[in-house]
């Protein structure tokens, strides 16, 4: 089992993916419903900056009076063409006579006409729009004491982005309060579906960690969408699970506690036939070892049991693993020079303390290296070594023999219970297949972890654990 954290960056969470593609669907909803009334709209029902049409208007007018104050009729139409009112293409001049005629050469339209028309009676500056173009005036001018008349001429004036830049300002209040509305919509949607997956994920991490207490709650499970189809599904697999793993443990532990009792009858029964025919002692030698190897079994199962489900409620103490460790190595190195292995301690940092169970860690460092004994050649031995990383806060016990290893595809397999490489690890293989499985139990109930990776030649395994400093 993985024991990997993934951090999720935001624009790979849901939730934003959610948030996001909703509001900035809403956002370009919105701006193409502006558009199109842009540009759909008539030009009329746009603002016009009138102050600031007249008051252009009206600079020209007095920069025209001051340049032509004694010219003639024919003069002022010369001068009005030469640049004095600095025609361009969508900004033109055009001077009236106060009988109406025309004083500049420009070229106009029926339009401008027209627009011209409707302002001539006023005396002072309007505002007139005829097919998009728009007309300012009059603003009266005087030359040789005869009044005239100048208008401001603007082709062109609303292009589209034009449009659409006055729709935006026109309705400023409307769009920043529809983002907002719907910045906090959106937000309320994705944290509705996102929260519920948030508490399944919290629940189903507390399930790989064999906490069956927890529950998705009512709250989600009283939804009537598939979210809450989902918690629901959750619950029941929930149980169904606790109940499989139930009877699972019921069965080891009653079939373990029921193999000590014909276990001891069998062990007196082989005393007394020791005594009364010790010519068969070689039977006899078999009997026994076969016994011994049952009876570590059940030990072993009923030690897992009780490391799965953290029997032991005992107080949790200081240990100093140094000292722990030295009679686990020297138990274990007088069970392998019966073999002719050793086992020895590489290095020992002192001071290696943990908060713990003192029964739970020694059954694991135990099983441990009596399991890189029964692989490790013959003439070998099994390193030990004891070290803190004081930059982590980490203790590391590293327990290495120097065997044929194991497949890279079974690492993966072997904290499994009653897993076991009979094919890579030779004939002595010969255990249950749970010695491992019991130490990972131990290693996770101290919030620990451990790993396994071939040392080539050999099998490594290392056992991480917090550090435990004195305040």
């Amino acid at each position: 089992m993985s024991n990997k954290r993934f951090y999720v960056w935001p624009t790979h969470s849901v939730f934003w993916k959610i948030f996001l593609w909703f509001w900035l669907t809403i956002i370009i909803l919105i701006a193409t419903l502006i558009v199109s009334a842009a540009l759909t709209s008539p030009a009329t029902e746009y603002n016009i900056e009138q102050d600031e049409l007249i008051l252009e208007l009206k600079k020209a007018a007095q920069k025209f009076q001051e340049q032509v104050i004694s010219a003639s009729k024919d003069e002022i139409a010369h001068d009005t063409e030469s640049g004095f009112l600095h025609n361009s293409p969508n900004n033109e001049f055009f001077l009236f006579s106060s009988t109406g005629q025309l004083m500049s050469l420009n070229n106009y339209s029926p339009y401008i006409l027209a627009a011209y028309r409707q302002l001539n009676h006023h005396t002072d500056p309007q505002i007139v729009l005829k097919k998009g173009v728009i007309m300012v005036g009059p603003q009266i001018v005087t030359v040789n004491n005869e009044p005239y008349q100048l208008y401001l001429v603007k082709r062109n004036a609303y292009t589209a982005s034009q449009r659409i830049k006055h729709a935006i300002k026109r309705q400023w209040t409307f769009i920043f309060s529809a983002l907002c509305t719907s910045f906090l919509l959106c937000l309320f949607l994705a944290r509705s579906i996102i929260v519920p997956i948030r508490e399944m994920q919290r629940y189903s991490k507390a399930l790989a960690k064999g906490d069956f207490s927890v529950s998705v709650g009512t709250k989600i499970t009283e939804r009537k969408d598939e979210i809450g189809q989902l918690a629901n599904d959750f619950e029941n697999m929930t149980q169904q699970l606790e109940s499989l793993i139930h009877s699972r443990d019921q069965l080891l532990r009653d079939v373990s506690h029921e193999f000590r009792s014909p276990l001891t009858r069998l062990q007196i029964s082989l005393a007394l036939a020791r005594r009364k025919a010790p010519e068969a002692e070689n039977e006899h030698a078999r009997i026994e070892r076969e016994a011994e190897r049952l009876e570590i079994l059940i030990r072993h199962v009923l030690s897992f049991y009780r490391i799965e489900h953290k029997a032991i409620h005992k107080t949790l103490c200081i240990i100093a693993l140094d000292q722990l460790i030295k009679p686990l190595i020297e138990d274990g190195n007088f069970e392998a020079l019966a073999r002719d292995k050793s086992v020895r301690l590489v290095s020992c940092t002192k001071n290696a303390f943990i908060k713990g169970s003192r029964e739970f860690m020694s059954s694991a460092i135990e099983n441990i290296i009596r399991n890189a004994i029964r692989f490790a050649p013959v003439k070998t031995s099994v390193d030990v070594s004891l070290n803190i990383h004081h930059d982590d806060k980490k203790i590391i016990i590293t327990v290495r023999d120097y065997g044929p290893g194991v497949p890279e595809e079974a690492i993966h397999s072997l904290f499994d219970p009653f897993f076991r490489v009979n094919e890579t690890r030779g004939q002595e293989n010969n255990g249950a297949g749970i010695g491992l499985a019991i130490a990972k139990r131990a290693v996770d109930y101290h919030n620990g972890n451990i790993s396994v990776w071939n040392a080539h030649p050999g099998l490594s395994i290392a056992i991480e654990l917090p550090l435990y400093e004195y305040s």
